[in-house]
């Protein structure tokens, strides 16, 4: 085959030179790419413990509750949940309770329905007191300290030394209700204010009564709460971290209303706030005022608190559409999330999410 031209022109000088300089040296041509920067590794994630364990009322949403929590450090990565202490797996037998009495209003008599409710409640006390045996009795003490034993063996990780040994950055009180048995609640609270965080949610408020130091450190104690009803909810600064992304009108269709005693709203920051109690509550119904729902606030020297009155009914734990009984939407507990994610950010000094 005959070169063309164009070949016979690139055998000049000229074209030898010019493709020399065009063409890369040989170690240039075999040189491995270059390896891609490592992308930037991310802080240890907070590691937190979980207590749902109770020695008086027993939650139905606790289970959900840990599932959620879990769920969303999953997704904040930032935090995580590295040990959870839960409920042992036997029932303490319910001793006869007597119904809750009547609410006393001498400017309102108290409704037919309330009337009938608190009847069939003291009906049902006097029959099951009247078959109560000794041997009853002695069954519910038999177990109640088979729970104490369980309760403060699971407990002893609470203890501030291992605590610190574990590094743990924060604790989780959720579902818990009752004096649990701490090895050192004192130790327990000067771990938390020497600049550890504590996350309180629902009950945590009802828990560790004999303690006066525990619900100082709160914020406020637990005193009651009536049937549950919607709640209308507000932002009273949202411009603060852990009211990020939050409505500043949030309405949640059912839930607890919980009331407190020991409250300072001077030695908090508030989050959620009601401008006037359920118009279904029982007492003292659709009174204006001022009630808080959630807050956080330092503690000691470096300590960090937040807590929320909001959790008690499963359909705020679980967003799923075929949750039976569902009341609150799964768009509620999406704001529910949001609310305990702001809240726990917080605490462990984690920027807003």
């Amino acid at each position: 085959m005959r070169p063309s031209p164009l070949s016979l022109r690139c055998l000049l000088p000229g074209c030898l030179i010019a493709a020399a300089l065009l063409t890369p040296p040989l170690h240039a041509q075999s040189a491995a790419p270059a390896a891609p920067a490592a992308p930037p590794t991310s802080p240890t994630p907070k590691k937190l413990l979980l207590v749902t364990l109770s020695m008086d009322f027993k939650h139905s949403s606790a289970k959900a509750a840990v599932h959620a929590l879990q769920k969303l450090a999953q997704e904040s990565r930032q935090f995580a949940i590295t040990e959870v202490i839960g409920q042992p797996d036997f029932l303490v037998p319910n001793r006869p309770t007597p119904p809750k009495p009547l609410p006393k209003n001498p400017e309102k008599e108290p409704e037919e329905a309330e009337k009938f409710r608190f009847a069939t409640e003291l009906a049902r006390y006097r029959e099951e007191r009247s078959k109560w045996t000794p041997e009853d009795e002695r069954a519910v003490v038999e177990a109640e300290k088979k729970l104490e034993s369980i309760a403060a063996e699971a407990l002893l990780k609470l203890d501030p030394d291992n605590l610190t040994e574990s590094q743990i950055d924060g604790v989780i009180f959720v579902g818990t209700s009752g004096n649990l048995p701490l090895p050192d609640v004192d130790g327990f609270l000067q771990w938390i204010e020497q600049g550890h965080a504590f996350i309180g949610i629902h009950s945590a408020a009802d828990t560790l009564r004999a303690y006066p130091g525990y619900a100082k450190m709160l914020g406020a104690e637990f005193v009651t709460h009536g049937s549950q009803s919607g709640l209308s909810l507000e932002l009273p600064d949202p411009s603060h971290p852990a009211a990020k992304g939050l409505p500043r009108s949030w309405r949640i269709p059912q839930e607890e209303f919980s009331r407190f005693t020991g409250y300072a709203p001077s030695e908090v920051q508030e989050i959620l706030t009601s401008a006037r109690t359920p118009k279904d509550q029982r007492v003292d119904a659709d009174i204006p005022s001022h009630f808080p729902v959630a807050w956080v606030r330092p503690y000691g020297t470096a300590g960090r608190v937040f807590y929320t009155s909001l959790g008690h009914r499963i359909d705020l734990w679980d967003p799923s559409p075929t949750l039976p009984f569902r009341i609150n939407s799964p768009e509620t507990t999406r704001v529910f999330y949001q609310h305990l994610l702001n809240g726990i950010h917080w605490a462990l000094d984690l920027p807003a999410p």
